[in-house]
């Protein structure tokens, strides 16, 4: 990859339709993926709004009570309608909340066009070849979603406006279109693959069993500075610790080795400025 890897620090996670692509946090959790895919697209191609749609598999999250009361903390009118048990379907061209059961859909979201070209550039960047045939979801930096980005990926200002966050299942870039260039990037890190699996099976953690985390960082003395201005009170007793956040701005610190959660609770989202309204 032409650029070095440094750090973004996942922080407050605060819902927007902007960035709703960014926020793929659950799986469709029924049973026969390619099944329920199936079904999927018979039900909606009966629908007015996909006759002559050029079918693909959408990414798929189910909404969750946690994730409709977020939605209504921070006035996303696009989900007025929803019902706990519907989906969040992601096309290309736009967003769908879904309601599966009763075949109805709730909502449409258009996002921004983004440059037909863009992943095609971005690809071509060395390291990034195998990422060639990989459906990121690509929010573009506004004046009007920059404040909310902000809360969640530090060191955005304003310079970044018009520039490009994409993100893969394991690698998050920050890319400038115009110039062609990446500016920033984390790689997810590797997790062992029943830590999930370990983290849920404590109590106060089963309602979770279903959820998929949003991120999951171990700490490390090469980012514990960082992430010390963000978690009061960790130390470097907590290296080697993975911090785990889901889509109700849950935080969990959660030591693998010793199968021992550390610390569990829910961030605030950044208190609005009187003179500010909420971004639509």
């Amino acid at each position: 990859m032409e650029t070095k890897n440094r750090t973004f620090i996942i922080a407050n996670l605060v819902m927007t339709v902007a960035i709703l692509g960014y926020l793929i946090f659950a799986q469709n959790p029924l049973s026969g993926e390619k099944d329920f895919m199936n079904s999927l697209r018979t039900n909606l191609q009966k629908h007015d709004e996909f006759q002559g749609f050029q079918w693909e598999y959408p990414r798929v999250t189910l909404l969750t009570s946690d994730l409709l009361t977020l939605a209504n903390q921070q006035g996303l009118d696009v989900y007025n309608n929803a019902q706990t048990g519907d989906y969040l379907l992601e096309f290309t061209g736009a967003s769908v909340i879904y309601d599966y059961q009763d075949d109805e859909i709730v909502n449409v979201i258009i996002p921004e066009t983004i440059p037909q070209d863009l992943l095609v550039k971005l690809t071509a960047h060395g390291g990034l070849e195998d990422y060639m045939n990989q459906r990121p979801s690509v929010v573009k930096i506004t004046q009007q979603n920059l404040n909310n980005l902000q809360q969640q990926i530090n060191g955005l200002d304003e310079t970044q406006i018009g520039n490009y966050i994409v993100s893969y299942e394991d690698l998050v870039i920050l890319y400038d279109y115009t110039n062609d260039m990446i500016l920033d990037s984390i790689m997810f890190e590797t997790v062992p693959q029943d830590l999930l699996t370990k983290l849920t099976a404590h109590e106060e953690m089963e309602q979770y069993k279903d959820v998929k985390p949003f991120n999951m960082v171990i700490v490390k003395q090469e980012n514990l500075a960082v992430l010390q201005q963000q978690i009061a009170d960790i130390d470097e007793s907590y290296i080697g610790s993975f911090i785990i956040t889901y889509p109700d701005n849950r935080l969990v610190m959660y030591n693998y080795a010793a199968d021992a959660i550390l610390l569990n609770q829910v961030l605030q989202p950044a208190e609005t400025q009187p003179n500010e309204q909420s971004p639509e």
